[in-house]
């Protein structure tokens, strides 16, 4: 169970910078931007991703309920290093990436 914890903190920290980035940096950009709904689209597709095979395949969740192995466990360190890159990636692009 203690796999299952470190990935859902993993996943919780992504979509917590990810609705940082939306809601908070973007503002000034959402009101200028004449398609304001396209970051909207994003970050419910997203969702959509992480979440859609519960909703086609409900079996899934007994499976993804199974204990970790090492596979499994090296999913954590994947989800933060990209986590870390796409903070560094906003954070050296600053205004530009809100553009």
């Amino acid at each position: 169970m203690i796999g299952h914890l470190f990935f859902w903190m993993s996943i919780g920290l992504w979509l917590l910078l990810e609705a940082y980035v939306f809601f908070k940096l973007n503002r000034k950009t959402n009101i200028e931007n004449k398609e304001k709904k396209s970051k909207l689209i994003i970050f419910t597709l997203i969702l959509i991703g992480m979440f859609g095979s519960i909703i086609v395949d409900p079996s899934v969740v007994e499976t993804f309920l199974l204990p970790f192995n090492g596979a499994r466990y090296l999913s954590v360190p994947l989800i933060l290093l990209g986590v870390m890159i796409r903070y560094s990636a906003i954070r050296q692009l600053g205004s530009s990436f809100f553009c």
